[in-house]
């Protein structure tokens, strides 16, 4: 019998961890929550987007063979799965998700919040453009936050709005 000698083992543990530093989010083949639905699974790229509030999530919606998301108009929010501080440092948008929509420009207001305090706001014009159409703005200066909702104006319910379309998140933890 040898003394002093040494085992050695691997153990790998698959952790599903939300994704850290900066990174992109594209939707393309986002997962859904339910089964046969458009329902953008939660915690999809470390992200809830207008996650079950009051049961109703934003959805995939698909152009050109392009994948993104249309926002649910009673949940106009998103946040990390972790609660982490993330930056937007872009994103796609655009209110024409739908031709019925087309030239249908909107204000939006971004507010970014901190443990449940509104820290930062700031508003543009998003117009009425398509997805594949849409315009890529920064919220860098909502700051580093831990939730962000927004505001559509005018809010011409029951026509579509507040909705918007979005994709190609780039985003930094």
């Amino acid at each position: 019998m040898d003394k002093g000698g040494t085992d050695v083992a691997s153990l790998n543990i698959g952790v599903h961890a939300p994704p850290q530093g900066l990174y992109s989010i594209d939707f393309e083949n986002a997962p859904t929550e339910y089964p046969g639905q458009p329902d953008i699974a939660s915690g999809y790229g470390g992200f809830r987007f207008g996650d079950k509030l009051d049961g109703n999530l934003w959805t995939v919606a698909e152009s050109g063979g392009n994948e993104y998301v249309v926002t649910n108009p009673y949940n106009p929010f998103f946040d990390r799965v972790d609660g982490k501080l993330f930056t937007i440092e872009g994103v796609d948008v655009a209110t024409v998700f739908d031709p019925a929509y087309q030239g249908v420009d909107a204000l939006v207001t971004f507010e970014g919040y901190i443990g449940g305090n509104k820290v930062s706001e700031m508003s543009l014009t998003v117009y009425g453009d398509t997805i594949g159409d849409g315009q890529h703005i920064s919220l860098e200066a909502l700051g580093a936050v831990d939730f962000i909702r927004f505001d559509i104006q005018p809010d011409v319910e029951p026509t579509g709005f507040p909705q918007l379309a979005f994709d190609n998140f780039t985003v930094l933890v």
